[in-house]
Formats: C-alpha cells, structure tokens, sequence
C-alpha cells in the first residue's frame, strides 16, 4: 500500500479502485493519521491525460485497529480503453500532504556506476619481530613519536613469497592523539632463493581510544589491529614480478611481545582488461 508523509500528515491509500455504489463511478479509500476533525482529503485526477480535476472525498469512519480515518473518493471510471490517473491530497489546518509535488521535487536517481573489478591474491604470512627495547622520541607537536627497530628472527611464508626479514631497517611511527598509529616502514626481505627485496610503506595500527595514554605512560594495550599498503622493489630476475604489485597487510601486532604478524595480499585492479 502507498504512503506519502508530509507537515506531519500521514496518507495511505490502495492503488486498486473498488466498484462504486455510484454507477460509471470508482471507490477510492484513503487513510489519514493522524485523526482530526479538520482533516480533509481529495483526489486530483486526469482521464485520458487531460486536464486535472479535483474530487472532494467524504469521511467513512476509522480503522479500529490503527485509528486512522478513512476517506471515500468516488473517480469517474474511464471511458473503455481510456485511462485514469489519480493522486490523494490530505489537509489539517493549514497543513498539506501532496505525493505529487513530492514527486517532482525529487531529483532523478543516479544510475550506480558498475564497480570495477579487482583480484585479490594471499602471498604469504608475515611474522616480524620487532626490537623489544624501542626509541621512545616522546610527546612532539606532531604526536606521540616510537621508533621501533626490527629484531631478528622475522619470516615470510607462504604460496608466493617465502624469506627471512633482515635484522635492519623498522617503523618510525607517528601516534596520533585518538590512539590511531601511522607507520613509516622500511624493511628488507632475503627470499630463499637469495633475492634481496625493498619494502616501503605505510599504514594504520589502532591502539584504541585510550592507546595515546597508555604508550605515553610506558603501557599499550595486548593487542592492536595492523592494516599496512605494502610496496615492495627488487633487481632480482627471478623476483621483479613483485615490482608491479599494490600490496596490503591485514593483521595484528601484540604488544607484550613486540610481533607483529599479517596476512599479506597483491591487489590487481582488472579495469582494463578485455
């Protein structure tokens, strides 16, 4: 069933027209919230898409379950193979529901553009051990500033990349003051098969509302989510296909501990292929 609310006026009606008491006439029943004796309620119609009229309804009663009133409008039934269009329009004191000026005020709906499609590929599980003794730079007008050193002993494992994290290289990261860590990484990868791979890149770790409190005073939480944009360089033959990659990390760093480990994946935009 239809509705249009409007200045507080609620209307309902049903698009199917009844038989009418009336003869050549069609029944129109309209609901009207809320009650009130200076509510009033008539149709604007067309036949055939002429002018428009307007039809006055008259109160049948209420509905004793939601206490709406109920309004009656008798149309003209159209002529055979004509047409009849019609609208309810309800008043109270001053006040107008028109679902048809409703209609022409709003503005078409954009057409949703089709999504470009992407591949997301899993290369590996990345474990790195970072130095359990981090440069604590402090408070600076910019933020909470942590320098954390890799430590030995980090890996990558996985379908396509498989390697040990050299013992160089960290995060120079920035702790904003609603707890949010934006890392500055650079690290080097030594695959198995000897290949020495650059990653730079960026990224967010949430240490929670209450995350620039606890590291200015020496604590953290136990655990914060890591969502990293991994870039990775090489000169390496074997490797270089790892050049052409945008990368993203999605995993999580404990605090007690100082690991951190995420999922690593090659995002692959596919809008220009075929």
């Amino acid at each position: 069933m239809p509705e249009h609310a409007e200045n507080g006026l609620l209307l309902r009606w049903a698009e199917a027209l009844l038989a009418g008491p009336l003869p050549g006439r069609r029944r129109a029943i309209v609901e009207m919230l809320p009650a009130h004796p200076a509510n009033r309620v008539q149709a604007l119609f067309r036949l055939d898409g002429g002018p428009e009229q307007a039809l006055r309804g008259f109160l049948l009663g209420r509905d004793p379950r939601s206490g709406a009133q109920r309004f009656a409008l008798d149309l003209p039934a159209p002529p055979p193979g004509g047409t009849l269009s019609w609208r309810p329009v309800g008043r109270c004191a001053g006040r107008e529901a028109d679902p048809g000026r409703a209609a022409e005020a709003a503005p078409p709906a954009p057409t949703p553009a089709e999504r470009f499609p992407y591949a997301m590929e899993f290369l590996g599980r990345v474990t790195a051990h970072l130095d359990q003794n981090p440069f604590a730079v402090g408070e600076t007008p910019d933020g909470l500033r942590i320098v954390f050193p890799l430590g030995v002993g980090g890996t990558v494992r996985g379908p396509r990349l498989n390697g040990t994290i050299s013992h160089a290289g960290g995060d120079w990261m920035l702790v904003r003051r609603d707890g949010v860590g934006i890392s500055d990484i650079n690290v080097l990868v030594r695959t198995d098969g000897g290949d020495i791979i650059l990653g730079e890149y960026g990224g967010v770790v949430d240490f929670g509302a209450d995350g620039y409190a606890q590291l200015v005073a020496g604590t953290g939480p136990r655990q914060a989510a890591v969502q990293l944009a991994p870039r990775w360089v090489t000169s390496a033959s074997a490797s270089r296909w790892i050049n052409r990659l945008q990368c993203i990390g999605l995993g999580r760093v404990t605090m007690a501990t100082l690991v951190v480990e995420y999922d690593l994946y090659a995002m692959r935009s596919r809008a220009a292929e075929g």
